[in-house]
């Protein structure tokens, strides 16, 4: 099976854990469908209010940047690890 592995500024919004299994075959988008719909309190941390991924979500599956597949469209494969995380900026 596929993993999902949130940042620790995220594992609050999901009952404190750090890792989910996650079905293979499934696409990111629907990984985050679920996760939304499990956790309704994540669609605000991840999305803008236009839909799309807010600007400060990385995502990766295993060690490359979704943008550089097929965005939310990439499919995961068996024992892959999709991590989500939110940068941080300061000043």
């Amino acid at each position: 099976m596929a993993k999902l592995v949130v940042s620790t500024t995220m594992m609050s919004l999901i009952d404190g854990q750090k890792a989910l299994q996650v079905q293979d075959g499934a696409t990111v988008r629907d990984i985050l469908h679920q996760l939304i719909t499990n956790y309704p309190s994540v669609k605000t941390s991840i999305y803008a209010n236009d839909g799309k991924l807010k600007s400060n979500i990385i995502i990766f599956i295993n060690d490359d940047d979704i943008r550089l597949r097929q965005g939310i469209d990439t499919v995961l494969q068996k024992n892959d690890t999709l991590y989500i995380s939110s940068v941080i900026a300061g000043g």
